[in-house]
């Protein structure tokens, strides 16, 4: 059969899952409150990523940064290391003077 042609050993299978080295990245991501956004924060923050979700809605945002800090990898400890990984702020992206005005100051400071 084809697909046990294409198996992966079980050691394949751990790399993949781990994936390759890499160092920690800054992530800007609109539409982080729900949906695939918010799936992509998420995996970016299980990763140790800095993330920062824009979305129209503040309540939305702040909800979307409560549970996304949920998955950080170092939620629970103590010390300088439980700094929060995800950042969120109001932005509808659609308007220029917005984006400027509301995302930029943030990303120089977060990312």
């Amino acid at each position: 059969h084809e697909c046990s042609k294409a198996r992966a050993s079980t050691s394949q299978r751990e790399q993949m899952q781990q994936g390759p080295q890499r160092s920690s990245c800054g992530i800007v991501i609109s539409g982080g409150t729900s949906g695939l956004g918010f799936c992509l924060a998420r995996e970016f923050v299980q990763m140790g990523d800095r993330v920062v979700i824009c979305g129209r809605s503040a309540e939305r945002v702040n909800a979307a940064v409560v549970a996304l800090q949920s998955y950080a990898p170092n939620n629970g400890t103590s010390g300088a290391a439980s700094a929060p990984q995800v950042f969120g702020m109001a932005c509808d992206v659609g308007d220029a003077q917005q984006v400027c005005a509301v995302t930029i100051p943030p990303l120089l400071l977060y990312l």
